[in-house]
């Protein structure tokens, strides 16, 4: 690896965990600073790679969402038999939002994997064009104002009562009907969760952190489907993959504070503060791109 490629490394791993959980989208910024820097080195990467780099890029952030959601784990450890402890909690989570016992924990991993279903149906259906469109910045752009469009609509959102025991398995399948376009660059997965989120009644503490424990399966699945490309067709490309996993190293450190900070922005009603910035940046990735770089 250069000096390049060690930067380039580190940069997009602070832009993957600053902006995987921040309702800003990080395959629009990861498509940014790829560009930027295929820029500086006169070499164009294919969409194939760019993916490529953007998953492995993911096990960070998804290792800082795990953590995160430690003490959700505890009731596996545990039968439902044993005395109930009184809303146990040590993590960063409220306790009130923690689920107590093995069924309760289940309960929440399928409402998870209900959400995750339109997501994998329709990201490999389109996988291709998914693909394509991290090709393109003008592609980036558009999907920030659609991002932009989404977080200043959902501030007329005031959200529900609905917490962890009375959302349903609805609820999450049309969350994760707004998940499955996630892939598009620009387009913010936690900007559409949390919107679907609230619009379908959820108070808005639980639409951040539900919108944080749906990514759990969805960025696995993603690995999963690529490291099955990887063996179908290995990648000759070692740096690239090296480059990757120094990422996410990064990416995994950066993401668990933006973790922190998502959930107070959802719960103070301020997303509507990132539809400027995107507004702003979805303008200049477009004049840029018409520029031709």
């Amino acid at each position: 690896m250069t000096t390049l490629d060690w930067l380039e490394s580190l940069v997009l791993g602070v832009i993957q965990g600053l902006t995987e959980f921040l309702p800003i989208s990080s395959d629009g910024h990861l498509a940014l600073g790829q560009a930027l820097f295929e820029s500086i080195r006169g070499e164009k990467r294919v969409g194939s790679d760019k993916l490529l780099l953007d998953i492995i890029l993911h096990l960070g952030t998804l290792l800082a969402v795990l953590i995160y959601y430690r003490d959700w784990f505890r009731p596996l450890f545990r039968s439902d038999s044993s005395p109930k402890p009184v809303h146990e909690s040590t993590g960063p989570i409220p306790s009130e939002y923690v689920p107590q016992t093995r069924r309760e924990f289940i309960q929440i991993f399928v409402l998870a994997i209900i959400a995750t279903l339109p997501t994998a149906v329709i990201g490999l259906g389109l996988k291709k064009i998914f693909e394509a469109a991290h090709d393109s910045l003008t592609a980036a752009a558009i999907g920030f104002w659609v991002t932009a469009v989404i977080l200043w609509g959902s501030q007329r959102l005031s959200g529900g009562t609905k917490t962890r025991l009375t959302m349903t398995w609805k609820d999450a399948f049309l969350i994760g009907l707004a998940q499955a376009f996630a892939p598009l660059p620009g387009v913010s997965r936690s900007g559409l969760t949390v919107a679907a989120a609230l619009a379908c009644g959820l108070n808005r503490s639980w639409a951040a952190i539900f919108s944080l424990w749906m990514s759990i399966p969805a960025i696995s699945g993603a690995l999963i489907m690529e490291i099955k490309d990887l063996i179908e067709s290995p990648s000759s490309d070692t740096r690239l993959i090296k480059m990757g996993l120094l990422g996410s190293i990064v990416a995994g450190l950066v993401g668990y504070g933006a973790i922190v900070w998502l959930v107070r922005i959802v719960k103070s009603r301020r997303l509507n503060l990132f539809s400027w910035y995107l507004v702003a940046l979805g303008a200049i990735v477009l004049v840029w791109s018409l520029a031709g770089r």
